[in-house]
């Protein structure tokens, strides 16, 4: 496996060749991307990779994407399946000191993971953030759905961590170490790396998920969560806002912010 070969995938998938946008592909070796200054994710929400990609535990190093108006951004930006006959599934891939600075729907493994409702993934299993930094950008409104894995995850997401740091935007909502919003259970997931949503509105951050519909289990977090003291909301050291169930999770950063703060859950419903 390359870089020119990754490059190819997206230039395939993004350009609609069925040979290209529903296999299902094998990482053989780790690959450094630095050559590609502002890497193409693989898939679009027009085109997303509907294949199953399995990183056979290979490292992506020198991912870099710089574009303030980017939506579904990161190595992959949209997965989805075709149907449930079909599932699209990303696995066994960590991405190595990522500098990514998007807009909205960013996550060093992918950006969307699955369509809403069906979502048509398997599990977004055994991925990895090591190091590196997500950055929103508001230029464009308010900078929402990032994670340190994925954006946005219409699927389950299972056994991946993340060490690196994610900066808000100046008006950021739904940020989290792991995943930004998530629809689906989120299990046995860690982030040991830093929030900090210290711009003019930040509202549901968590050291695990920013905003999760489904339950968030056995997961913890270690990084800090920080906001302003007087509009930063819905902060939590796992979940900012939980509507599904949180069990057995800890956190053990430090959380700050104006309203709704908790050590474990910003707001719960």
């Amino acid at each position: 496996a390359s870089a020119a070969q990754l490059a190819e995938l997206a230039q395939y998938v993004n350009a609609g060749d069925a040979t290209f946008v529903s296999a299902h592909y094998v990482l053989t070796d780790d690959v450094n991307l630095s050559a590609y200054g502002n890497w193409t994710p693989i898939g679009t929400i027009n085109q997303p990779f509907a294949g199953v990609f399995d990183g056979q535990n290979h490292v992506v190093t020198g991912l870099k994407i710089d574009r303030s108006q980017g939506v579904y951004q990161g190595l992959f930006g949209y997965v989805s399946g075709l149907d449930n006959e079909h599932k699209a599934q990303i696995k066994n891939v960590a991405v190595r000191d990522a500098q990514i600075r998007a807009w909205t729907e960013v996550g060093a493994v992918v950006g969307r993971y699955g369509q809403f409702t069906q979502g048509f993934v398997e599990p977004l299993e055994n991925c990895a953030m090591i190091g590196g930094t997500i950055q929103g950008t508001s230029s464009m409104g308010q900078s929402s759905f990032v994670g340190g894995i994925v954006g946005r995850a219409c699927g389950e997401i299972q056994r991946c961590y993340a060490t690196g740091n994610i900066i808000g935007a100046d008006n950021a909502i739904e940020y989290g170490g792991i995943v930004g919003e998530s629809f689906k259970t989120v299990n046995a997931c860690y982030s040991t790396g830093s929030l900090s949503g210290m711009g003019s509105y930040a509202d549901d951050f968590g050291g695990i998920a920013g905003k999760a519909r489904g339950a968030v289990t056995n997961c913890y977090a270690t990084g800090n969560v920080i906001g302003t003291l007087n509009n930063a909301r819905t902060f939590g050291g796992v979940v900012g806002c939980a509507l599904g169930e949180v069990t057995n999770c800890y956190a053990a950063g430090t959380v700050k912010g104006w309203n709704l703060i908790g050590g474990v859950v910003g707001q719960a419903y």
